[in-house]
């Protein structure tokens, strides 16, 4: 029996239902992870059957900003760990995807001493954005929105972490949830600044920098491997691939990718060939 429960999010179009079960069967392929999927209302078809899966049904939400498609992830994994008795939780988006094994031991080993663990985003490719950029995107976005008039972090120790992979241990799981949760509930509104909307990731950098700094561990790059902020997307050393779409939701070609990154990672003589139809198939 593994001692990691991860949960997989799907709500929205049918597109993303297409991706999210890609991504669920990557981690029945590569790992012996139990695993939750959390489905949104009209959001049952072509779930694969397996021992190792469980589904579960997404409340209805209270509104439908445009936010709430992706808080409904930290819904999704209050639910996920009220229904898994194992040591470790792992959130994991719907448009990732496991390529390489991985267990439960490698990545308890990987948080070492802390509560959670993320891949830092350290650019945006095409943007010329580092640490420096990211610091001011949370201190003028997520911190008037969640803790106005509190004092950043100074920009040394801040970390712009990435949403798609997290890894946690139960108890601080349960400490973010519960602090999430009724954030959410007592702000309600667009949850947006400006122009930007305030999702699931403001809340995991806002907890990780402000509210619990230290509790995160440092995730080699390996762990969300994404073309958005890596070059050589997908490189073949990497454990875990990100097929984001800067927040549009899975297109119809993102779950073709994923269908091919699959195939490529199973190797033989044609997993070249894959994975350059992976690097040419654009998102859109």
């Amino acid at each position: 029996m593994s001692s990691l429960t991860v949960c997989v999010t799907a709500l929205g179009t049918p597109d993303y239902l297409r991706a999210a079960r890609q991504a669920v069967l990557s981690l029945l392929e590569w790992t012996d992870f139990q695993v939750v999927l959390a489905l949104g209302r009209g959001l049952d078809g072509h779930i694969p059957v397996h021992r190792r899966l469980a589904t579960v049904a997404l409340p209805d939400p209270p509104d439908r900003t445009r936010a709430y498609r992706f808080l409904a992830k930290l819904e999704a994994m209050h639910l996920c760990s009220s229904i898994a008795d194992t040591d470790l939780l792992m959130m994991f988006d719907g448009d990732a995807l496991a390529v390489r094994p991985t267990s439960a031991g490698e990545v308890a080993h990987a948080l070492g001493p802390c509560g959670l663990g993320m891949v830092e985003q350290t650019t945006l490719r095409g943007t010329g954005w580092g640490r420096e950029e990211f610091h001011r995107h949370y201190v003028e976005h997520t911190l008037p929105w969640l803790a106005p008039g509190a004092t950043p972090p100074p920009p040394e120790r801040f970390r712009y972490y990435n949403s798609g992979v997290v890894a946690g241990r139960r108890e601080e799981w349960r400490r973010l949830l519960e602090w999430a949760r009724e954030e959410v509930r007592t702000r309600g509104g667009e949850h947006r600044v400006g122009e930007h909307m305030i999702a699931d990731q403001d809340y995991l950098q806002h907890w990780v920098n402000t509210v619990r700094p230290g509790c995160c561990a440092d995730l080699p790059w390996q762990w969300n491997h994404c073309e958005h902020w890596d070059r050589d997307f997908p490189d073949p050393r990497a454990r875990i691939l990100h097929f984001s779409n800067h927040c549009l939701g899975p297109g119809r070609r993102q779950p073709v990718r994923m269908a091919l990154a699959r195939r490529a990672a199973r190797g033989g003589p044609a997993a070249p060939l894959w994975w350059t139809l992976v690097r040419r198939l654009a998102a859109r």
